[in-house]
């Protein structure tokens, strides 16, 4: 694990201005994704097209995830952040432009997959960066911290969210996004040490490779049972994008995903303290399956923000533990492939979870819909439970 270690120190304005301009770009992500969906079903009364609004997004994460993190490991990830928000700010500037001339719903959609297209590089680079940064000892405490300033990213980019859309203020909407990935890449554009986001800084003699990632998963049990099980809290997420906005009123659903995020706070903050046994994560699990099971027994939004709430901290300690297990147990020179892989796993999910959330709806009920979801979570929490190891 030595090669794990930073051979310098990243001065602290850099990693602040990394820690922050991640986390701008997250509170931008995070509103345009709540506000985007509550936009396509205000201006279309269509279920089915407010749960296409998750799918577009996660479809060119589904494509290019592994991709993107064999860029990470073979180019200079700075650059790529930089990029990726300097897109997303000329895209945030057109779909207010489409609001505006009221353009048809279906080219916000085309205009969200060209935005998640340019933000596929994020998440790999920064996991293949972070290893380099701070060492093996450092990475709980960053992933962590990194995960605390998500969530209040999340938490914040709903709340301007819930203001705009009380207002039917969905070009500001646009325009503001746009904003926080411009502030974004201006903070990432002033970090000094651009030699730490250099990629093949491990001394690895052969490039990284799809197949050198494929063997991480084989060979290290704790990286590949965080990975499975992260993708099943994608799942959940992507279900309750859509669910959500038919469960509750307009003005209220971006402050649903505050609750989540109030929650993933504290789960962040937990999660260097909890195991990656399967039993430990089986019981995270479970807990996720209650909390899925009293979403649909919530009779008002108080209830259903305190069960979001806890929903969300179990969510949040999964991912931070997944992203622990990528950093330290994948192979140095393919930290970035291996990100990209569950990324898109994650991404799979996450658009399966909003893909059946339509039809799961007209089948059962709005209702029995959080239930019969849960009892899938509770079902790969028994199969996690079984395994001795």
């Amino acid at each position: 694990m030595t090669s794990l270690v930073a051979v310098r120190q990243t001065p602290p304005g850099d990693m602040l201005k990394l820690a922050s301009g991640f986390a701008v770009s997250q509170m931008g992500d995070a509103a345009y994704g709540v506000g985007l969906t509550a936009v396509v079903y205000a201006r279309s009364q269509s279920a089915a097209l407010a749960g296409a609004v998750t799918a577009v997004r996660v479809v060119p994460a589904i494509i290019a995830g592994p991709v993107a993190g064999l860029l990470a490991d073979r180019t200079h990830r700075l650059n790529l952040l930089v990029l990726a928000d300097l897109v997303r700010v000329a895209l945030m500037v057109v779909s207010a432009v489409a609001v505006i001339a009221g353009w048809p719903v279906w080219t916000l959609l085309i205009l969200a997959a060209c935005a998640q297209a340019a933000a596929v590089v994020s998440g790999p680079c920064l996991a293949a960066s972070l290893p380099g940064l701070v060492g093996v000892t450092g990475l709980a405490r960053a992933n962590a911290t990194r995960a605390v300033l998500t969530e209040l990213s999340f938490i914040a980019g709903p709340l301007a969210v819930a203001g705009l859309l009380a207002f039917d203020a969905h070009a500001a909407l646009f325009a503001a996004v746009g904003l926080t990935f411009a502030a974004s890449a201006t903070l990432l554009f002033t970090i000094s040490d651009r030699a730490a986001f250099q990629a093949g800084r491990s001394g690895a003699s052969s490039p990284p490779s799809f197949r050198t990632s494929a063997a991480a998963f084989r060979t290290r049990p704790a990286l590949s049972t965080m990975a499975l099980t992260d993708v099943v809290g994608s799942f959940v997420y992507g279900l309750l994008t859509v669910l959500l906005v038919m469960a509750v009123p307009e003005d209220r659903y971006g402050l649903a995903f505050v609750a989540l995020g109030v929650g993933g706070i504290a789960g962040a903050i937990g999660a260097p303290h909890c195991g990656e046994s399967p039993r430990t994560v089986a019981v995270l699990l479970a807990a996720l399956a209650l909390m899925l099971d009293l979403c649909g027994l919530a009779t008002d939004f108080l209830t259903l923000s305190v069960v979001l709430c806890l929903a969300g901290a179990a969510i949040s300690m999964i991912e931070v533990r997944t992203d622990i297990a990528i950093q330290r147990d994948a192979p140095p020179p393919v930290v970035g492939t291996v990100a990209g892989w569950v990324l898109h796993a994650d991404y799979v999910a996450m658009a399966a979870g909003a893909a059946v959330a339509a039809p799961l709806t007209t089948l059962v009920g709005l209702r029995a819909s959080f239930p019969v979801a849960a009892v899938v979570v509770a079902g790969c929490a028994a199969l996690l439970m079984l395994r001795r190891t």
